[in-house]
């Protein structure tokens, strides 16, 4: 009996499509010894080349989000939605708007 093992980590969104890679193998003999890749697990979610289709929707129900009405000559804020018709813009602000705004930095969306 060989006392060995391999490390795997799952790619789901590589450029080519979906795999399975080999990162690592470890052995009595030669303890721990990396492949290719010099991370164990490489960050897989850097770029959806295949990326899936994410819908998100929120309503407005405070305390979670609060839409506010300012002027449009007001300053620049980072949470401004602007109104199409150039008259009223709105800004968003709240627990679930930061939790949007987190979902998508991570996930490299807008």
């Amino acid at each position: 009996m060989q006392n060995r093992c391999g490390v795997w980590s799952y790619l789901p969104y590589s450029p080519l499509q979906a795999q399975l890679v080999q990162v690592a193998k470890w052995s009595p003999s030669r303890g721990l010894t990396l492949k290719f890749h010099p991370m164990l697990y490489p960050d897989k979610f850097h770029q959806f080349s295949q990326r899936p289709l994410l819908v998100v929707a929120a309503e407005e129900f405070q305390p979670h989000v609060l839409v506010k009405k300012v002027p449009s000559e007001a300053g620049w804020e980072s949470n401004r939605v602007p109104n199409e018709a150039g008259g009223t813009n709105f800004t968003m602000n709240g627990p679930m708007v930061t939790l949007l705004q987190t979902l998508a930095h991570s996930l490299n969306f807008s």
